[in-house]
């Protein structure tokens, strides 16, 4: 019987493993198709710490070029990896029914999403936020420290007034910028900036070398801010020491 390679994931909370198995005969209600390459999807790999929901398994033939496809209500996910060595690229990842891109435009460069992280008030869902880097770390201290193309997207789970944001801001400036006094004035412009949200809105704060910290709602640029310790102020209220949450903050770093 022909053999496939495999990512899988054995138990909740476990590491993707490569494993070998075999092509199994299509059965009643499966079909072999044709597959010209595939990968991991990011929301896969943000699922990995749960164990209970409907399980996809994906069996590579590698001799034919092509795979059997066959749903199981399980409780761990199996996610197989084409033998082909060319992989796709997941076009998005989801959170609490959020959307956000894999990739971010910055400048002339393409950030891609390091991690997502759920906002809570009490029982509250408020959103989901995503940090886009140049390359991917975990290390808070060396994002900010770092001189490179940085943003932070939320995307909205209900509406929130301007009030209710700008104290959430204020509070994170206040407990996270390591120079208030010098940041205070920019900042508390971009506040005056800050308009109400709505459900399934976003707003994203992107900063570029050389040009400053945009503040964007949905497509439309709100101001631009000079200087990296502006931005080192407005990113350190996700990644500073007193975050909104820690889960939010452990989401944004993978």
């Amino acid at each position: 019987m022909a053999k496939t390679k495999a990512a899988q994931i054995a138990k909740a909370g476990a590491d993707f493993e490569i494993v070998e198995r075999d092509i199994p005969q299509p059965g009643p209600g499966q079909v072999r198709i044709r597959v010209q390459a595939c990968g991991i999807c990011h929301s896969d790999v943000f699922r990995r710490p749960w164990s209970r929901y409907r399980q996809i398994e994906r069996l590579e033939d590698t001799s034919m070029k092509s795979s059997v496809v066959k749903t199981l209500a399980g409780v761990a996910v199996l996610v197989m990896l084409t033998a082909s060595t060319h992989h796709t690229t997941a076009e998005a990842a989801q959170l609490e029914g959020a959307t956000l891109a894999d990739t971010l435009k910055a400048g002339d460069k393409t950030l891609k999403l390091n991690g997502l992280g759920l906002r809570k008030k009490a029982v509250f869902k408020v959103y989901v936020g995503g940090l886009y880097l140049e390359s991917p770390s975990k290390d808070a201290a060396a994002i900010l420290a770092s001189d490179q193309a940085k943003a932070i997207r939320l995307h909205f789970l209900r509406d929130l007034k301007k009030g209710q944001l700008v104290e959430a801001f204020q509070e994170g400036f206040e407990g996270n910028a390591k120079d208030k006094a010098a940041q205070k004035a920019a900042f508390d412009k971009m506040l005056a900036l800050v308009p109400d949200v709505k459900e399934g809105s976003t707003m994203t704060f992107t900063y570029v070398p050389g040009k400053g910290t945009t503040l964007q709602v949905a497509d439309k640029e709100l101001g631009v801010f000079e200087g990296k310790g502006f931005a080192d102020a407005v990113f350190s209220i996700w990644l500073g020491s007193k975050p909104p949450s820690e889960d939010l903050r452990k989401g944004m770093l993978g």
